[in-house]
């Protein structure tokens, strides 16, 4: 047997243990992709029509950098660099903005346009006190905080509402290569329910791919969009824009990130921010293309 056929057995034999892992997994969860659905087109339908230039809340004191983008995009890697910097404090992947918004203005998985409108047009800021109150009991001392939740791109909207000084960074990277990372992990939250079945998964990411447009359609000066690809391979140039946008000071030790010890890893992602930037995880997709091309081909990120 050739070392390219050798190869060719592990793969299938790869792709056929991951499949009945998720089999497995997925008869152990109750997930219907519906009510991601139903949530975003109660958002879009109201932020759409919205003129955030007559929404004027008060900036908080501490500036949140959120990072958003799909699981497995670069989003610690990210978070990595810049918790590195002397300022930043890495809080790591918070559900803090999530359950804020589910407890005001989500109900039956629909918006509660009033109540947001009410919120939205108040001399308070409620929403961005009680994220702050929930941060506090991590760090109380730092005025610039990373929150690392990927599935934050659903809340880009509110987050441009209620904390008119945050920074968003939009993790991109070759989708193909998420969609495998993706469908080959096991995943600890509840979040990533619908990572166990490739029809979901492309729900999802296409469910992403038009969140994405539509809030850069929206508030596209608020989003800041960074490649996992372009971090790896021109490193310096990358993290001097990014500190750039955050409006940063240079800081070496952001090149020496996986050395910090500053921010903790709970998410798989443990083992690779650890280790200094490396190529390899670039186009791993690749070596799956003949079992896993017919669903990159439904992927709608264009």
């Amino acid at each position: 047997m050739s070392a390219h056929q050798k190869l060719q057995l592990i793969i299938n034999l790869s792709i056929k243990y991951f499949e009945s892992a998720n089999k497995n997994r997925k008869e152990l969860i109750d997930y219907n992709f519906k009510d991601e659905e139903k949530t975003f087109k109660s958002i879009k339908k109201y932020f759409e029509n919205l003129d955030f230039k007559k929404i004027n809340k008060t900036k908080s004191k501490k500036k949140i950098i959120f990072i958003v983008g799909l699981p497995r995009s670069g989003t610690t890697l990210i978070e990595q660099i810049l918790s590195a910097h002397k300022l930043v404090f890495g809080a790591g992947e918070l559900n803090y903005l999530r359950q804020i918004i589910n407890n005001h203005f989500i109900q039956d998985n629909k918006l509660l346009s009033q109540k947001i409108s009410d919120y939205s047009s108040s001399q308070e800021n409620i929403i961005n006190d009680e994220y702050i109150k929930y941060l506090n009991n991590l760090d109380k001392d730092s005025f610039i905080v990373t929150d690392k939740a990927p599935q934050n791109f659903v809340w880009i909207g509110f987050i441009k509402v209620f904390f008119p000084n945050a920074k968003i960074i939009h993790s991109k990277r070759n989708y193909k290569d998420i969609f495998l990372s993706n469908y080959k992990n096991n995943f600890a939250s509840n979040d990533m329910d619908w990572s166990y079945d490739s029809d979901d998964i492309l729900k999802y990411f296409n469910f992403y791919f038009e969140h994405m447009r539509f809030w850069k359609k929206k508030c596209e000066n608020f989003i800041y969009d960074i490649n996992y690809e372009d971090i790896v391979n021109n490193s310096e140039h990358e993290i001097r824009k990014l500190l750039n946008y955050c409006e940063l000071d240079w800081d070496e030790n952001c090149l020496n990130h996986h050395q910090s010890k500053k921010t903790m890893i709970k998410t798989v992602s443990t083992y690779q921010a650890r280790k200094p930037i490396y190529k390899t995880s670039i186009d791993s997709n690749k070596h799956y293309l003949q079992s896993l091309e017919k669903y990159f081909n439904q992927l709608n990120y264009k």
